[in-house]
Parts: C-alpha cells; sequence; structure tokens
C-alpha cells in the first residue's frame, strides 16, 4: 500500500515527509533514531485521563466549547495534562492513559457528544484540539522525567459514521450491519457496534494503515503503551500480529520489554480474559469479573463469599501481573455514584472499596475525578469535567494507599490464596520474601476476630481498617495504626486489642512478617484435587436436572457446559475443583426444546477446605425450601 493510501483524511503526502506544517500529523521516524520507553513498575498505579474533561492547559487549541453542555467539547487538552502532573505525581500515579488523541469526529451524533475522542477518523493524525505531536512527546518526557509512563487509547475496531476512509477505500470494512446476536462470535466481530463502521482488520491493507500508525505513534510520542479499545470486536489473529509487530520494532529500538499493551475486553468471564491476553499477546487486561466483585460486596452489601468466589478463579485466568483492577471508568457509573458517597454511610462503603482495591492482586486503575468524587451513573454525568478545587476529598486517602502498597512487596507483588471462607467473612493472605498481609472482609461485625484465628504466627507492623461510619466528605473512614514493637501474634498466643479496630468495620488489612521463614499454615495449604458432591431437592421433575457455576469445571454459568446427575434422573452431581477453591453454582433444569429454567434460590457459594478430600452440600430448588433446611 502506498503512502498516500494510508494516509486518509485529507493530509497531503508532503506532511508526511516534513515539508509544510505537521505539528498534528505523525511521520515515520528514521531507523538510527532511538526511542527510549519506560517499563511497567511492580508497584503501578494507572490513572485514566479523559483529555477533553480534564485540564485546558491551551485556550488557543479550543474551537468551538460549551463547558455548560454536558454533551460539548470542554476544551482539555494535552497541556494540560502537562500542567497537572504535580498533582498526578502526589497521589503515587505511575501511568497516566490517555483516552483517543487522534483526528476524529467533532460534531455530535443525535444528543450524544464525540468529545470522548472515539470516533476515530484518521489514525495518522492528532486532533487538533488536544494539541500538538510535539506537546504529546513533551508530555512523555516530562512523565519520563518523573519515572511516570504514558499509554495512550488506540482505536482499531471501527471509525466514525462520516469517516473519508469509508468513500475512499469502501472494502477496509465489513458490511454486515448492527450487531444482533452479542454471543455469535463472528457477528462479534464483524458486525457494526453500535453502528460504528466495522473495519476488516483481515484485509492486509488495513492491518498496514493501522499497524504503521501505532508505530509512528509509539516513535514520534514516545508513548510507552498502548491501551487497545474493543478487542472482543477484534480478530485474535489481527491482534496478535499487531503485539508482536509492535514489540519487534519496539526492540530494534533498544527497548528490550517492546510496547506494553492493555486490552479491553468488556466481559466478567476469567477465561475469556486469559484466552485473549494470550492468544492476543497482550501484556495486560482489564479485571472486568473483579470489578463487578467489589462494587457487589463494597457497595452493595453482597456477601463477601462473592469476592471469594471470584479470586479463586484466579488459577483459571490471566496472571495477577497482567490484571488492571479497577472500580469505575468511562464507560462504567462511578464508584461513588454506585455506593451512594452524597451519604456518609456511602462515602465509608467507597473508603472500603478504595482499601479492598490497593491491598487485592492486580496493578489498581483510578479514573480523572475519583479524588474528588465526581458522581455519574452514566453518560455524560460519569464523564464530567475534574472539578480542582474538590481534589482534597480523596487525594490525602489515595496518596496514603498508593503509598502502602509500594512501600509493601507482599501487596504489590506477593502470592493470593483464600485461607477462609464463610458465609459474612472472608480471609486472604498475601505473601512476598517472608512479609505477610492478612486482608479480612467482612459483611458485620461479627465478634470472632481474635488472634487464634491468625494461624499463621506473624509480627504485626501496622494495621488498616475501613469502617462502617464516620465517614465525611474530606474524612475518609479508613484509618491505620502503626505498630512499633512489631508485636507476635497467631495461633496460641494471647488477644491483641490493637487488631480489633476502633467500631465497626468491613475491612481490614494486617501487614507484618512471618514469625520464621518456614512458618506455614498447615491448615490451608493446597495439596491438590478437591471433590465436590452437591444434592439438589425439590426440583421439578420435568426435564434434566444440572449444575451450573462460574468455575470451568461448572461450564462458567453456560448452561450448554453444565454438568449432569452421577446418575440419570438423579440429584446428585460429582465434580473434581481444587482445594482453595470457592466454586459458586445453582441448579437448573433443562427441557426437551433445550429451554432452560434457572433455579429461584440464591447462588451457593462453598469454600473448598484443604484439610478435606470431599465436600458435601445439599441445597433446596426454591428460596423456601432452602430457609426450611436445618
Amino acid at each position: 500500500m502506498n503512502a498516500a493510501g494510508r494516509r486518509i483524511g485529507g493530509l497531503a503526502l508532503c506532511c508526511m515527509i516534513g515539508c509544510g506544517d505537521h505539528s498534528h500529523t505523525l511521520r515515520p521516524m528514521g531507523a538510527d533514531r532511538e526511542v527510549v520507553l519506560r517499563a511497567a513498575e511492580p508497584d503501578d498505579l494507572v490513572y485514566l485521563v479523559m483529555v477533553d474533561r480534564f485540564e485546558n492547559g491551551d485556550p488557543s487549541n479550543d474551537a468551538s466549547i460549551d463547558r455548560d453542555d454536558p454533551h460539548g467539547w470542554h476544551g482539555g487538552d494535552v497541556q494540560g495534562v502537562r500542567d497537572r502532573l504535580d498533582h498526578l505525581e502526589s497521589i503515587g500515579v505511575k501511568t497516566v492513559w490517555l483516552t483517543p488523541v487522534t483526528a476524529a469526529r467533532e460534531e455530535k451524533v443525535g444528543e450524544w457528544g464525540a468529545f470522548h475522542g472515539y470516533w476515530l477518523s484518521d489514525p495518522w493524525a492528532m486532533n487538533p484540539r488536544f494539541g500538538s505531536v510535539a506537546e504529546l512527546r513533551a508530555l512523555s518526557d516530562d512523565l519520563h522525567a518523573r519515572g511516570m509512563r504514558l499509554v495512550v487509547d488506540m482505536v482499531w475496531n471501527h471509525t466514525d459514521y462520516e469517516a473519508e476512509v469509508r468513500t475512499a477505500h469502501p472494502e477496509w470494512f465489513h458490511h454486515e450491519g448492527d450487531i444482533e446476536d452479542w454471543n455469535d462470535p463472528l457477528e462479534r466481530v464483524r458486525g457494526d457496534v453500535h453502528g460504528l463502521p466495522d473495519l476488516a482488520q483481515e484485509n492486509p491493507a488495513v492491518r498496514a494503515w493501522l499497524h504503521d500508525a501505532a508505530v509512528a505513534w509509539v516513535d514520534r510520542a514516545g508513548l510507552d503503551g498502548l491501551r487497545i479499545d474493543a478487542v472482543g470486536h477484534m480478530p485474535r489473529s489481527f491482534l496478535s500480529y499487531m503485539n508482536e509487530r509492535l514489540d519487534s520494532h519496539a526492540r530494534k529500538r533498544g527497548n528490550p520489554d517492546g510496547v506494553w499493551t492493555l486490552a479491553e475486553d468488556f466481559t466478567g468471564d476469567p477465561i475469556a480474559l486469559a484466552e485473549t491476553v494470550e492468544a492476543g499477546g497482550f501484556d495486560a487486561i482489564f479485571d472486568f469479573a473483579l470489578h463487578y466483585a467489589l462494587l457487589d460486596v463494597a457497595c452493595r452489601g453482597a456477601d463477601p463469599l462473592r469476592l471469594a468466589s471470584t479470586l479463586s478463579l484466579d488459577r483459571y485466568g490471566p496472571p495477577a501481573q497482567s490484571r488492571v483492577t479497577f472500580l469505575d471508568n468511562h464507560d462504567l457509573p462511578r464508584v461513588g455514584s454506585v455506593c451512594g458517597a452524597d451519604t456518609p454511610a456511602g462515602l465509608a462503603r467507597m473508603d472500603a472499596a478504595f482499601l479492598l482495591l490497593f491491598s487485592l492482586r492486580g496493578t489498581p486503575c483510578l479514573t480523572w475525578g475519583t479524588e474528588a468524587v465526581v458522581l455519574g451513573h452514566e453518560e455524560p454525568a460519569n464523564r464530567a469535567d475534574l472539578p480542582w478545587t474538590q481534589t482534597d476529598k480523596r487525594s490525602p486517602l489515595l496518596e496514603q494507599l498508593a503509598t502502602l502498597r509500594s512501600q509493601h512487596g507482599a501487596l504489590h507483588a506477593g502470592t493470593s490464596r483464600i485461607v477462609d471462607a464463610s458465609p459474612g467473612h472472608v480471609r486472604i493472605e498475601r505473601e512476598l520474601d517472608g512479609e505477610l498481609a492478612v486482608i479480612d472482609v467482612i459483611s458485620s461485625n461479627f465478634k470472632l476476630f481474635d488472634q487464634s484465628r491468625l494461624r499463621t504466627r506473624m509480627h504485626v507492623e501496622s494495621v488498616w481498617w475501613a469502617r462502617t461510619e464516620g465517614a465525611g466528605e474530606r474524612d475518609p473512614a479508613v484509618i491505620h495504626r502503626r505498630l512499633p514493637e512489631a508485636p507476635l501474634v497467631g495461633a496460641g498466643l494471647p488477644e491483641l486489642a490493637e487488631l480489633q479496630g476502633d467500631g465497626p468495620w468491613t475491612v481490614r488489612v494486617i501487614i507484618g512478617r512471618k514469625a520464621s521463614p518456614d512458618e506455614r499454615n498447615r491448615e490451608v495449604e493446597e495439596s491438590g484435587v478437591h471433590r465436590i458432591e452437591v444434592t439438589v431437592h425439590g426440583a421439578p421433575a420435568t426435564g434434566e436436572l444440572r449444575l451450573v457455576g462460574a468455575h470451568p469445571a461448572l461450564g462458567a454459568w453456560n448452561p450448554e457446559r453444565s454438568v449432569g446427575p452421577v446418575s440419570p434422573g438423579g440429584n446428585t452431581f460429582r465434580v473434581e475443583m481444587h482445594d482453595g477453591d470457592v466454586p459458586s453454582f445453582k441448579a437448573i433444569v433443562v427441557a426437551s426444546d433445550g429451554a432452560v429454567t434457572w433455579s429461584p434460590a440464591a447462588d451457593r457459594v462453598v469454600f473448598l477446605r484443604p484439610d478435606l478430600d470431599t465436600s458435601r452440600v445439599e441445597v433446596a430448588w426454591s428460596p423456601a425450601e432452602e430457609a426450611t433446611k436445618p
């Protein structure tokens, strides 16, 4: 494909090779030029910036803005991000992720604004509203000087409805209409997402157009990484091709770690996430499964077993270091709105969610405005401007938690295992080189946290709690206490009042060191295969009784992959899993025509204790029968 073919968007070829004004146009860099990229740190903290909604640092590029219109352009730009780097660094941010800065649609579609930048018109040009390529490179240089990284969003799945490339190259697109069956893998890849013209990435010309532009962005702007939008709608062979070529290019420039790529695959299925990482060749992926579990437990009052069930699937999903965890983003309701942070109790729930986010495995990601408790359930409210006069509401807390995570290897790089999970309580231990973090999550302040429950003997250095009350706009519910004497606690030792907290709490994190390097909690050692036997009572007599659940051995909630009973027509199921798994499941009845009836009872969640070989569970089909069980 010739150069002119790559540059669709009305810009002349001379802009690419250096003549004329090229401040908003990318040009390929010569092979003799070196590009220095930063790799991700173990204690990375990602921060999402929607450029138009962050800060207006250069009014000269505003064009037409209307800050009173929630769907309009508000004037944020790259210079505004540069101006606020002190703030981002102060709260512990190490990676700044920008929404797309490429040339994109300017006009609204109906009432919906285009300010987000995801309606691509030209991947080779920068949107002049956001500044120039040189300014983006200056931002990268500024971040590198602070030991931080720059990641920018790339849109490879689609273009704007009226992009010029559609007329110039209609053969570059699928023409199969909107996706109607979101479960059809072929339709999901070839169909239009909400009407956006779907690029045919299997076409070599399309691949070259997108690949060459991405390489030019890395070279010219010094991008350390790319966040790839909507990867679930593109062939994995194309994604693998792009990632392999980007890494190869970066290594030739002297960067052995390649280009860090972060995938957005909007699914809560950890198995699917793992497949996307492996088959697509990504370095990281957003952990939607944990996102939903965190909000359910911290904000909506679900039993902590919901969290345990999700975390126990880690062995079947992508590795911990490739998971980017989050409470909200630009496509989802703000965490403050989900938790009800317009009330003191809701603020306390939100603070508990923060403590969990920074304590559990994975790389946490924050959304612009989180520190100011920006609210909003849906677009455009969840994409509001960052109110800079209110950032002191949660900036101190986020700084504290980022420091906590950064200072303790057990939190940012430690192994993670569930050591106890029962109704109302979950305990997780994280460990690295003898350092131990014990994370307790409870649904009410049970009176069972004496030291005899810390079965692993440890010297306690500090304790953090998320209280259920006492939160204010500028008074977080998270408190901590340092124990300078590092007392020894654990099995057979006296209770320690300092671990009980000041008033009711929902999340507690204990930090310390194991009593000895070979100290082990023998009650939770995982020895291998664990059989679970489930007997279902009171199911309808019509159809085939089956069992389905989140665990891969139970079909990952897909009735087509559910398991049948031990004997035809029976009501007992035997399934092999692993010690320490916390499967959630329920019974279904499949009719002869394939129709599925789900048990109306709540999902059952069971901790497969490592000190047992078999767990036996009896469940009732209906909630009424469940309530009468002894």
